[in-house]
C-alpha cells in the first residue's frame, strides 16, 4: 500500500468497521527511532491523537511494543483500568477497551495498530484475529512516513 493519507484513512475506517470499534489508529516510528507517533486516526473525537507520541513502555502503544505481540485490553482487567487513567490516547478518546498489535518490518517494530471502544466491551477472538491479519498485511507493505 502506498500510504497516501486518504487511502490510509479509508483503510482504518474499514478496519474499524470490521472489528466494530469506535476508534482506530496507526502509530509509526519517527526518524530518531525512539518515538512513535499516532500518525493516522479514524473515529477520533478529540482531534488530539495525531499530535501524541510515545516511547516503548508508555501507554497502550508502548506497552504493546514492550510485550512484542497483540494485546487485548479488556475493560475489567487491572492493567486496562490503570492505563485508562495514565494513557493519553485512552483518555483523549474515552476508550474503555482496545486491541493493539505491533507492526514489524525486517525484524524491527515500526509501528502499532490500535482499535478501541468507547463503551465497556470485550473484543472477541474473531475481532482479534482480524487485527492480527491487518497488522501482518501492514508489515508486508513496508510502511514509511510520508
Amino acid at each position: 500500500m502506498n500510504n497516501n493519507r486518504n487511502e490510509m484513512m479509508d483503510w482504518l475506517l474499514s478496519l474499524r468497521n470490521a472489528v466494530e470499534g469506535d476508534f482506530a489508529s496507526l502509530a509509526l516510528r519517527g526518524g530518531d527511532g525512539r518515538l512513535y507517533r499516532w500518525t493516522y486516526t479514524s473515529g477520533s473525537v478529540s482531534g488530539r491523537c495525531e499530535a501524541m507520541s510515545f516511547r516503548i513502555g508508555q501507554g497502550i502503544g508502548g506497552q504493546t511494543l514492550r510485550i512484542g505481540r497483540m494485546v487485548i485490553w479488556n475493560p475489567d482487567t487491572p492493567e486496562t483500568v490503570r492505563l485508562r487513567r495514565e494513557c493519553p490516547l485512552m483518555q483523549a478518546e474515552g476508550l474503555y477497551s482496545a486491541v493493539t498489535t505491533p507492526i514489524e518490518i525486517h525484524g524491527q517494530f515500526q509501528g502499532v495498530l490500535a482499535v478501541g471502544a468507547r463503551k465497556e466491551r470485550t473484543f472477541s477472538q474473531f475481532e482479534a484475529d482480524r487485527m492480527k491479519s491487518a497488522s501482518e498485511w501492514l508489515s508486508r507493505c513496508g510502511l514509511t512516513v510520508n
